[in-house]
């Protein structure tokens, strides 16, 4: 697996609204694009969103197979969430399960949300890091409401 895709990703609250943007940046082998789109819901659901939505555009968009995907968030919570979903594949304690299904629930989303990682991860090698926001200057310019 030495092909790499980059993925950072960021969301931001659009003025007194219920509506965040959320945005990424994608490098693919030499190639840089960006995939913005909107959300209702809070800033932290944005930041989810933007990950679960970013996944299937690059699932659509380029069929990865063999790729090592690293998704950058600089909202920890939800990476410490995505990373867990990650080692489930592993995971056959019905604890661990219960508690992701628990954690998904009160997110507002269900498994078949975030089917786009098990899909992706059958054939890639994905791995979520936590960034500081000062490092997630481009994305988070991005994001941003203009």
């Amino acid at each position: 697996m030495n092909k790499k895709i980059t993925i950072h990703t960021d969301a931001s609250n659009i003025r007194n609204s219920n509506i965040c943007k959320i945005s990424s940046i994608i490098m693919l082998e030499g190639n840089t694009t960006t995939y913005e789109d909107f959300c209702s819901g809070t800033i932290a659901y944005a930041e989810l969103i933007a990950v679960i939505k970013t996944l299937e555009h690059v699932e659509k968009e380029h069929q990865p197979k063999n790729f090592c995907i690293d998704i950058y968030t600089d909202h920890l919570p939800n990476a410490k969430l995505f990373n867990t979903i990650l080692l489930e594949k592993n995971n056959t304690c019905t604890e661990d399960l219960d508690r992701i299904n628990v954690i998904l629930k009160r997110k507002g989303l269900t498994r078949q949300d975030i089917c786009v990682i098990p899909r992706l991860q059958s054939s890639n090698d994905i791995n979520v890091i936590w960034l500081p926001r000062k490092e997630n200057k481009e994305a988070d310019k991005l994001s941003k409401w203009r």
